[in-house]
């Protein structure tokens, strides 16, 4: 599973983003971009997410690069990861 995956499949996730101001489709692109940056866009992120805690997780993303290809400020690129790392641990018991 990807990213953008994972979010659809954590309904709450999802609404908390939302709540930051994001729209479906940068939601898919922020998603896209972290998954590229953490080394895989279509492919399955759990062998990377398994080693990474919330901490590492926001350490391992450039929330730069997120905002300029998601056309956002970086302020909300920035709390688009600080939103996504809490969950990064929870991921694990449900990547297939």
């Amino acid at each position: 599973m990807n990213l953008a995956q994972l979010i659809r499949h954590h309904p709450l996730l999802h609404a908390d983003l939302c709540s930051l101001g994001l729209s479906s489709g940068n939601i898919l692109t922020v998603a896209d971009q972290i998954s590229a940056q953490l080394g895989t866009v279509n492919g399955n992120l759990s062998q990377v997410l398994e080693r990474l805690d919330r901490r590492s997780f926001v350490h391992a993303v450039d929330a730069k690069r997120v905002a300029l290809d998601a056309g956002i400020s970086p302020a909300l690129a920035q709390a688009s990861v600080f939103t996504i790392a809490p969950w990064v641990e929870r991921f694990r018991p449900t990547i297939q």
